[in-house]
């Protein structure tokens, strides 16, 4: 059951003893509360039981359904509106164009504004952007008469998310310079911004580093996103140190985790061979109440097989509590190679079997093992 819902059916229940259903107001909040919930069938049975109905009941019932990318109905509701207003416009654009990527069904509804606000170009950009039309994008944002700080973090994000972090960064600087002040999603843009960049410019890794993490530090509000965008930024570029220290900045201020921090900051140990640090940051898992999975699991193995503890990877590999997959079995495997095991090899070898992946490859990896040993009579 959602979030909410047990406790608004107990509210319904009081509102209809208490005589107010036929309220407008109070009628819209039960609406709403359903429509939030995902309870779209009793959503629909007040609305349609409510002979007076206001351009509010008739949006809340649109937005239920486009919430859950029921265009369908969200259309037919649309259809039959006695009256819109660009909330109901901008509520099925960004359904066509956002939920379910028909961007040539939600420029119709754009292009058929009489009256368009800064909203409805708002959901028109987003939804291009959003499916990766850039130029489409750039040019409805340069015919805009006026732009929002929402305008500027969908096409500093848009462009950082599709492969062009020069531009994202060259409008974000743009924003910045017209006196805008940065939100969350346009400062998240331009750190992805500075890790790509990073990644593709070698050269550039001590500046676009000063840049991203000058950004980053200018954020009065940092939430889990930035965070995940920071931390991989500074690990693929070589600075393990501070992609760890960020961790670390993250659990002393609190912020609440989720796994991909974790996968983000165990492969920048893994790469910079962190072992230590890679298995106290994989113990502390469970304390922020998240259960590993084989990502970070597959990061501890090639941490640890990359250091030459390979009878510790075993030993994850075998108490996990999931069943370990050929692939971090296999991962095992080639740091046997790597470091000519052959009597765990053989070990490895024998749980590919079981799980079904000893495909060709797995026995001319076993027979390079016992050739790299000199062991001529397994070959």
């Amino acid at each position: 059951m959602f979030n909410g819902l047990w406790e608004g059916r107990e509210i319904h229940g009081e509102v209809m003893k208490a005589g107010f259903e036929r309220d407008v107001f109070v009628r819209n909040g039960l609406i709403g509360m359903y429509c939030k919930t995902e309870e779209l069938g009793c959503a629909w049975l007040l609305f349609d039981a409510f002979w007076e109905k206001d351009l509010v009941s008739w949006n809340l019932m649109l937005n239920g359904y486009v919430g859950v990318g029921e265009m369908g109905k969200a259309q037919k509701v649309f259809d039959e509106m006695p009256e819109r207003d660009v909330i109901s416009w901008s509520i099925m654009i960004d359904g066509y164009g956002k939920k379910i990527g028909d961007v040539i069904r939600a420029r119709v509804l754009f292009d058929s504004i009489l009256i368009r606000d800064l909203v409805s170009w708002n959901s028109m950009i987003d939804s291009y952007a959003k499916v990766g039309e850039m130029t489409t994008t750039r040019q409805l944002f340069e015919e805009m008469e006026e732009k929002n700080v929402i305008s500027w973090s969908i096409i500093i994000d848009g462009y950082a998310r599709n492969g062009n972090p020069k531009e994202s960064l060259v409008l974000f600087r743009q924003m910045l310079c017209q006196g805008v002040k940065p939100d969350k999603v346009s400062l998240a843009g331009a750190l992805l911004a500075c890790a790509q960049l990073g990644a593709l410019d070698q050269g550039r890794w001590n500046h676009i580093t000063n840049e991203s993490s000058m950004i980053f530090n200018s954020m009065s509000e940092r939430n889990v996103v930035t965070w995940n965008v920071m931390i991989p930024s500074l690990g693929i570029n070589g600075f393990a140190e501070s992609a760890v220290e960020c961790f670390a900045q993250m659990e002393r201020e609190g912020i609440p985790m989720d796994d991909l921090i974790f996968v983000s900051v165990l492969t920048t140990c893994t790469h910079a061979g962190f072992v230590t640090e890679g298995l106290d940051i994989f113990d502390k898992m469970r304390t922020h109440g998240i259960e590993p999975k084989l990502e970070h699991y597959g990061c501890l193995i090639d941490l640890l097989g990359r250091s030459r503890r390979l009878n510790q990877a075993q030993i994850l590999l075998e108490s996990m509590s999931i069943k370990p997959n050929s692939a971090l079995w296999g991962s095992l495997f080639l740091a046997c190679r790597t470091h000519k095991n052959v009597a765990l090899a053989e070990v490895v070898l024998e749980r590919l079997v079981e799980l079904k992946a000893d495909d060709c490859r797995v026995y001319i990896l076993m027979s390079n093992i016992y050739a790299d040993a000199e062991m001529w009579e397994g070959v």
